[in-house]
This record gives C-alpha cells, sequence and structure tokens, in this order.
C-alpha cells in the first residue's frame, strides 16, 4: 500500500473509533431514567406564577419546611384532585437535568395532587426592575 492509502486508513479508523465512543457516551446518558422528587404531607400549596410553586411539607420530624419548585414552560405543571380528604396532599417532581437555582427545584414536569382547588393559594413573585406582585387566586 501507498502511504496515502495508508493515511486515509488510519485517518478512518481513528474517526470511527470516536464517532463510537462519543455515540455510547450520548446513549448511556439519554437511556437512565429521570430523577424523582416526591414532597409527601403537604400542608400548603402557593403558586408563584404558573411555571413556579412552593409547597410546605411536613417531616417526619413534625417540622413544617419549604420546598420550591420551577419548570420552564407551564404546560410542564399537572394538577390532580385526587387526596381525599383525610389524606395530606403531595406533590413529584422530574428533576431537570439542569438545576437554574440552588434553592429551587427544576423540574421537567410537576405534578401536584390536591383535594380540591381551593388548595392553591396565591403568593408573591418579583421580577427585579420589572415590577414585582401577588398572586391572587380566582374563586
Amino acid at each position: 500500500m501507498t502511504e496515502n492509502k495508508w493515511k486515509w486508513l488510519w485517518t478512518t479508523l481513528l474517526l470511527a473509533v470516536a464517532f463510537l465512543a462519543l455515540y455510547s457516551t450520548t446513549t448511556e446518558q439519554a437511556i437512565q431514567p429521570p430523577s424523582v422528587m416526591g414532597v409527601y404531607k403537604a400542608v400548603r400549596v402557593f403558586m408563584h406564577e404558573p411555571s413556579r410553586y412552593t409547597v410546605l411539607a411536613e417531616g417526619d420530624d413534625g417540622v413544617i419546611r419549604p420546598f420550591t419548585f420551577q419548570t420552564f414552560y407551564q404546560e410542564n405543571v399537572r394538577f390532580f384532585r385526587d387526596v381525599d380528604a383525610n389524606q395530606s396532599m403531595w406533590v413529584e417532581c422530574e428533576l431537570s437535568p439542569t438545576q437554574s437555582y440552588p434553592s429551587m427545584r427544576s423540574c421537567s414536569r410537576l405534578d401536584i395532587h390536591v383535594r380540591s382547588a381551593e388548595d392553591v393559594n396565591g403568593a408573591g413573585w418579583d421580577h427585579g426592575k420589572n415590577g414585582k406582585g401577588m398572586t391572587t387566586v380566582v374563586q
């Protein structure tokens, strides 16, 4: 074989190996199931905006803590009226691979399970120079 053919063969082989290595890495990441976070024993649900919610939930130690969730699109938020009157509300968040803010959980899907629509309360929002306000519940 001539020198040019050897260069071509090695270049093709190297590119094929690089492509397979890159493809197998992306395929492994795509196959991994999404991480889901559940918040149970929710006592209050606050809607800051249609894509941002804070849930107050009681821990096993009896302490009530806030959990804030953000989705990038309000279409990713779903409400379910499937909680009995004597049961606790709960939330499930399919965590996004990228987190926007450390204090807020970014969700690619957010499911909020409530007893009725009255369980969702209004909450404040602040957009800095662009204004701030309070979301109100429509009765």
